[in-house]
């Protein structure tokens, strides 16, 4: 429910990990500081402290600008901090509460399947390889230190391909 400010806050929350296909840990670990809302990027630390910058789709920053202005300012206190994710009671939001987030709101569609913010991280490098973006991009946007760990998502690239390509040859 987006009328309401956790509604508000985990439809941010799910845009970001989609959009910028992120960790959990990584999630947890953002600041407000950390937000380009104008450039639609964020910077984020990674596994092994690596930094890198993040895109944010169009969505994602309408979200962000919406938690940051309604929920955000209204529910930070001192003990905030900069942590940009905060539970309602004002206090950073940590890997619990996030983590069973995307499970919390797949019954009311009635998706039967169990979802986990991983699973979200997985959508969106699927995704973005079908529809064209290349194995290094996707390396970059996930930082991942080398393609092996894209070996999962290329096989289903390979898979789409094989499946494009036998439809493809019906006619002959």
């Amino acid at each position: 429910d987006i009328d309401t400010p956790k509604g508000i806050r985990d439809r941010a929350i799910l845009e970001t990990v989609y959009s910028a296909g992120l960790r959990c840990e990584e999630l947890v670990g953002m600041t407000v500081s950390c937000l380009n809302l104008k450039e639609g990027k964020a910077r984020i630390m990674g596994k092994g402290q690596r930094e890198r910058m993040v895109p944010l789709g169009t969505e994602a920053v309408r979200r962000l600008d919406d938690y940051l202005r309604k929920v955000r300012k209204t529910c930070a206190w001192a003990a905030s901090g900069d942590s940009l994710w905060i539970a309602m009671n004002g206090l950073p939001l940590g890997y619990p509460g996030v983590q069973a987030l995307p499970d919390r709101y797949r019954e009311a569609p009635g998706i039967t399947t169990r979802i986990c913010l991983h699973g979200i991280r997985r959508a969106c490098a699927t995704h973005m390889l079908r529809r064209g973006a290349s194995a290094v991009s996707i390396q970059l946007l996930l930082g991942h230190a080398d393609m092996s760990h894209l070996k999962s998502y290329l096989d289903v690239a390979m898979t789409d391909l094989k499946k494009a390509h036998e439809e493809s040859r019906l006619g002959q």
